[in-house]
């Protein structure tokens, strides 16, 4: 992050502020022609930001003079509804309805990103033991509506309060993509045990077997390509350039984005459909092997830190 600078009427009680968190700073009285100036509108614009910056990760913190009520409810909702990012699916999209309001008050409290995050993995734990033992049908659907949270509500509660809260790292990225790759290897997994109980075919032995360990594979090629292509970061990175060209490539990569796939998935499985479960994974694993061979064959981008 570059200098930044602010007008001489921003007030004493920004310019302290501005000392005391040792930011890198300088007071002008005016600015001339060869700023780039942000208001608060511009600001909570992410996508302006990134163009005007080069910068491809989040946006840094900044600080909006702020002299009434209105003008707080204002910058409130400005920064709740930039939560919305470019890229996400339309599973997301109407995932934020609940994930943003539940947000708003987590902001409130001392409660980390990254607490957050880590308190999903007891949750698809226990959801991944209650579809595999399957005593009965109430305790699989716990299970089973227990991964469409961890997949959906609770992956973005995390984002949202790590940017309301400017807590984005890249620490807490890549937590939560390890997060959802152990969360859906352990849902293939436990659904190929509960197949193994419920079907005993020869076909059926291949998939118990051959799908965890495609998937596995194909999860690894994902991080390959993201570290490869993107320095790191997490897969709404990839769909996001995939999609943003087309309205047709955005309709193509809807049903392999993670909370998407893992809510069709799931549909079946609520239905004991055990072996489609199986098929439908081991199907986006290949697809995911020719996706990852085709972007070997291109040349390596060059990535902006």
């Amino acid at each position: 992050m570059g200098k930044i600078y602010l007008l001489s009427s921003s007030g004493e009680r920004i310019i302290k502020h501005m000392q005391e968190s040792n930011y890198d700073f300088e007071v002008l009285p005016k600015a001339d022609d060869s700023f780039k100036v942000f208001t608060t509108d511009s600001v909570f614009n992410v996508e302006y930001v990134r163009q005007v910056s080069g910068e491809k990760t989040f946006r840094p913190p900044f600080i909006v003079n702020l002299s009434s009520k209105q003008d707080l409810r204002l910058a409130e909702n400005k920064l709740i509804e930039d939560c919305k990012k470019s890229g996400e699916g339309y599973i997301t999209y109407l995932t934020r309805i609940v994930s943003l309001k539940i947000s708003k008050y987590l902001c409130r409290t001392n409660v980390t990103p990254n607490q957050i995050t880590a308190s999903r993995i007891p949750v698809f734990i226990a959801s991944s033991i209650l579809i595999a033992l399957n005593i009965n049908y109430v305790t699989y659907s716990i299970g089973v509506v227990g991964h469409i949270l961890c997949a959906t509500l609770f992956d973005a509660i995390d984002g949202d309060v790590a940017r309301l809260k400017f807590q984005f790292s890249k620490q807490g990225e890549w937590m939560d993509m390890a997060n959802d790759i152990i969360a859906s290897v352990m849902f293939t997994i436990s659904i190929a045990v509960l197949n193994s109980n419920l079907n005993h075919s020869n076909f059926d032995l291949m998939l118990n077997i051959a799908t965890p360990v495609l998937f596995v594979a194909a999860n690894l090629m994902f991080i390959h390509i993201l570290f490869r292509n993107y320095g790191g970061g997490g897969f709404l990175s990839i769909m996001y350039d995939f999609s943003k060209n087309s309205h047709l490539k955005t309709i193509i990569s809807e049903p392999v984005r993670r909370d998407t796939a893992m809510c069709i998935v799931c549909v079946f499985a609520l239905f004991y459909m055990t072996r489609v479960v199986l098929v439908l994974n081991g199907l986006v694993s290949i697809g995911i092997f020719v996706y990852y061979i085709t972007e070997m064959l291109k040349p390596k981008p060059v990535v902006t830190k």
